[in-house]
């Protein structure tokens, strides 16, 4: 079984040991027996990983910006003629009130044939996009997709749907918010730009960039698609972008964007695997089918956190782990430390972790110096000694605002030491008797089970130790994690391994589970690069020297999804000709998905000649 793993930036950190925080790479790890292909997004170079790759990762693709190539970067009556057209279905079906994720899906496969041949950065830096979106976003009253511009386009409003007449400014955007919206587009789209290699079965670990592939393996080649989320992409980019000083309008439009892409990854993905329950109620608001969703927790190893006899401090001990930042809430952290200290005058509160944010952090600081804290509250840094950090605390606190499951409540509970948490995202699923939850920004009651913990008598404290144990080893155990995948994996494969035989051998790729029926959009004739459904193969009963010529030539096609398909072809029609015209495609096609479909092709032959051997025929 072969498996294109998307994710960001694989083995570019150093392993945590939970597979929340290293969620591919655990995955990688616990099925060896599953060949991976890593599309890494956003990685930079090879020489950004840690150590090398497993034996079981087959290849990397690694998703940069494009660069200058061989594309085709022609001018402005190039871009108006061949690209024009797609943006605005682009930005047409973004902005719809009737949202379709499988007219989105076919887009993106459409862009992916486009920049195939054209220059992807020459294009989005043409100012024939920058003119038509200006255009498309001429002010209409009654919202999006309503109004007609004089050459018939639908146009893009810069107003909102339901939104009163007048609520918002309706002018056209200025050229610096122009700029800023093609730009968005453009760094989230030249994913479709990447290889995208053939496999049995695709897992995206984001509902966001990392889906592409993924999506488009789907549409274009009915691969199975799974889907795991340790956090709602969606909500993330609502945050981001509410942070950002950018006009409404303009916000309003990026997060259409952001919420296609999201949609249309719950609406094509097989299986949707969130963390938590929690995330996988997220998921069913923004559209996740809840037939389709089955939570698999994540997985801790148990023997790299596990109790431990280490020299500890003769102090209580408070432990916690998070980046410094406002998402963290380091200011309650300190009010619960000297809320704390007042009941146990020697208690000390170590806190691990890197700076996200310069400016909190000097006000953290600032607030530590105001109470008298720096002998109580210590910021240690970052620590690779995550569990002898654990073993060395009696408790471990977490003031987090959001969270999904906390790896250090995990990691915690597997090394034995109690939890106190804020009630956030799926902290209860995780703290299930071994630990209690407050109320976010609540100080008091942080504080208070913080004391009751420090508090108890040996004998309790053991035993909520061995329950902490019970917890993280039962629910949380990787073994069950690598069963539960590896299980889904299988299921979604055989599921379409005898339709597809049939499909190599008879005939052409028929709808699979998950796709809409939607059907295809038209394909205008100036635009032949925009295939956005594959043309079906020859049958067998239909294979004679026209169609084998048919299909000899389309393998010299400047597409690879139609050299794809003319190699389904051969392998169907079959016959020494065929069988010499795929050894020439497996030697010389430049495209690494064409050549591995030649490759099954002719294994596909070669059966077909073994078995009339057998037979005597």
């Amino acid at each position: 079984m072969r498996v294109l793993l998307a994710t960001e930036a694989f083995l570019a950190a150093p392993a945590t040991g939970s597979c929340l925080g290293d969620l591919p790479e655990t995955l990688v790890e616990v099925l060896p027996d599953v060949e991976f292909v890593v599309w890494n997004f956003g990685a930079g170079s090879q020489n950004a990983r840690r150590g090398d790759l497993p034996a079981n990762v087959v290849g990397v693709v690694d998703v940069v910006p494009p660069g200058a190539g061989s594309a085709t970067a022609g001018n402005r009556d190039d871009v108006e003629r061949a690209f024009i057209p797609l943006f605005h279905e682009l930005l047409g079906a973004i902005t719809a009130t009737d949202f379709d994720p499988g007219q989105f899906a076919r887009l993106l496969s459409a862009l992916r044939t486009h920049f195939q041949v054209w220059d992807y950065r020459a294009t989005w830096r043409s100012r024939a996009v920058r003119e038509a979106f200006r255009d498309r976003a001429a002010s209409a009253s009654n919202g999006f997709g309503e109004s007609a511009t004089a050459d018939g386009l639908v146009a893009l409003a810069w107003t909102f749907p339901g939104e009163p007449d007048g609520s918002l400014d309706d002018d056209l955007p200025s050229d610096g918010e122009i700029a800023v919206a093609v730009r968005f587009l453009s760094r989230s789209l030249w994913p479709v730009t990447a290889e995208l290699p053939v496999t049995d079965l695709t897992h995206a670990t984001s509902g966001g960039l990392c889906a592409i592939p993924c999506l488009l393996a789907k549409v274009e080649r009915k691969t199975p698609f799974v889907l795991t989320e340790a956090t709602i992409y969606l909500r993330e980019q609502y945050l981001a972008l509410a942070r950002q000083g950018l006009p409404l309008p303009l916000k309003r439009l990026l997060l259409r964007f952001s919420s296609a892409l999201a949609q249309t990854a719950y609406h094509l993905a097989d299986r949707v695997a969130p963390v938590c329950q929690w995330v996988g109620r997220w998921e069913r608001t923004y559209g996740a089918p809840a037939s389709r969703i089955e939570v698999i927790y994540p997985g801790v190893d148990g023997e790299r956190f596990r109790p431990m006899t280490l020299g500890r401090s003769p102090r209580p001990t408070v432990v916690s782990f998070a980046s410094v930042s406002p998402a963290e809430d380091q200011e309650t952290m300190l009010d619960v430390a000297d809320r704390v200290r007042r009941t146990v005058p020697d208690v000390q509160f170590l806190h691990h972790g890197s700076v996200a944010d310069e400016p909190y952090w000097e006000r953290v600081r600032a607030l530590s110096r105001e109470r008298l804290l720096e002998d109580t509250e210590k910021f240690m840094g970052p620590t690779e000694r995550v569990a002898a950090a654990f073993n060395a605390a009696d408790v471990t606190l977490s003031t987090s605002t959001w969270e999904a499951v906390p790896p250090t409540i995990i990691e915690s509970l597997a090394c034995g030491t109690p939890v106190v948490a804020t009630a956030v995202g799926g902290v209860h699923e995780a703290l299930d008797g071994p630990g209690v939850t407050a109320p976010v920004g609540d100080a008091e009651r942080l504080a208070q089970a913080v004391v009751a913990i420090l508090r108890l008598p040996a004998d309790q404290k053991e035993r909520l130790k061995e329950a902490a144990r019970s917890m993280a080893v039962n629910r949380f155990a990787l073994s069950t994690f690598a069963d539960r995948y590896l299980e889904a994996y299988r299921q979604l494969t055989e599921l379409r391994l005898g339709p597809m035989l049939v499909q190599q051998m008879e005939g052409p790729l028929r709808a699979g589970p998950g796709l809409p029926s939607t059907p295809p959009m038209p394909r205008p004739a100036a635009a032949s690069a925009w295939a956005l459904t594959p043309e079906p193969g020859l049958s067998r009963a239909g294979a004679g020297q026209d169609a084998l010529d048919m299909a000899t030539r389309a393998l010299a096609d400047d597409f690879p999804h139609v050299r794809r398909q003319a190699v389904r072809a051969l392998a169907r029609v079959g016959g020494p000709v065929a069988g010499r015209a795929l050894s020439e495609t497996l030697a010389h096609d430049p495209a690494s998905e064409v050549r591995e479909e030649a490759v099954a092709a002719l294994a596909a032959l070669l059966a077909r000649r073994v078995r009339r051997q057998q037979s005597g025929a």
